[in-house]
């Protein structure tokens, strides 16, 4: 295959394996239909052609602050941060003036409060393009340790999840009460051995389905049986185990899908490879009082173990 042929069909392949051998037409012409790998490959040639260095950074934002943060002007720069704060702060935060720190800060608190060298899905790529960030990381670090109180505050006010998520170890007794009582999800995916019992029989009662997935462990058998009472889908899926017999009957019939989709394999909802035949054969046990469903999915689940 000629160069020109796979400027035309692949222009993507032509910008990461050949960019040196490009003519600055075909430059061009794979800049203007794949900025986002053009700023990656071929940033210091696009330099030499202002208009299409303009082109690339307005329709790529955020790979350029990630990969051509040098090559910006200060105008450039700003009108880059202002469309994407979240990278703005994670890859140009020295950089940013009090002002667009600011700007960054309440458009993005979480971002604020995040640790991007975790931050995997940051908008700094189309996925559409070419996958060459698979595996890259940032270095920067927590940015939430740069922040003074009152900023902190800000960012754990407009965004629990993250202070959940990412400061924990800073938040005060009322900044955590807080988060927990704005996030019980969070609070118990993120927080659970900083919860006292009381606080986490209140977050068992707000949310049942992340108490049973992030915490079955901890759950005592009155609250078992209260959270399975209230989420019976999410209770099939993890904590079936500690069910007494009536309740798991209970919460089969309840959740009629969710017992398909964990016995059937060709269901269209199917997520596991395989069928779960511990809880086929628990619910055989019970197989006059399930309804003909799941009855019928209990008999197809059994004959398909070998």
């Amino acid at each position: 295959m000629s160069l020109q042929t796979l400027v035309d069909d692949a222009p993507w392949e032509a910008l990461w394996k050949h960019v040196h051998a490009l003519s600055d037409a075909q430059l061009r012409h794979c800049a203007t239909i794949c900025p986002d790998i053009a700023l990656v490959k071929a940033a210091h040639r696009l330099i030499l052609y202002p208009e299409l260095f303009q082109f690339c950074i307005e329709n790529e934002p955020g790979v350029a602050l990630e990969w051509v943060l040098g090559a910006l002007n200060d105008a450039q720069f700003e009108e880059l941060v202002r469309k994407e704060p979240l990278v703005a702060l994670a890859r140009a935060y020295n950089r940013l003036s009090p002002e667009l720190r600011k700007f960054c800060i309440i458009a993005e608190p979480g971002g604020a409060l995040g640790d991007f060298m975790l931050l995997d899905d940051i908008r700094a790529w189309s996925s559409t393009s070419y996958p060459c960030r698979k595996g890259l990381v940032g270095t920067t670090p927590k940015i939430a340790l740069l922040l003074n109180d009152f900023v902190y505050n800000y960012c754990v006010t407009h965004a629990p999840r993250s202070a959940l998520r990412f400061a924990l170890d800073r938040l005060d007794h009322i900044q955590f009460n807080y988060c927990l009582h704005k996030e019980p999800g969070p609070a118990l995916e993120f927080a659970s051995s900083r919860l006292s019992d009381r606080q986490f029989a209140f977050l068992v009662k707000r949310d049942p389905a992340s108490a049973m997935r992030f915490c079955s462990s901890r759950l005592t058998p009155t609250q078992v049986l209260r959270c399975a009472d209230r989420s019976p889908g999410q209770a099939l899926y993890s904590i079936w185990r500690k069910l007494p017999a009536w309740a798991l009957r209970k919460a089969a019939n309840k959740a009629e899908r969710t017992v398909v989709s964990l016995l059937e394999p060709t269901a269209v909802w199917q997520q596991d490879d395989e069928p779960d035949i511990p809880l086929a054969y628990a619910l055989l046990k019970l197989y006059e009082h399930l309804t003909p469903l799941l009855q019928k999915t209990v008999r197809y689940a059994i004959a398909r173990t070998p």
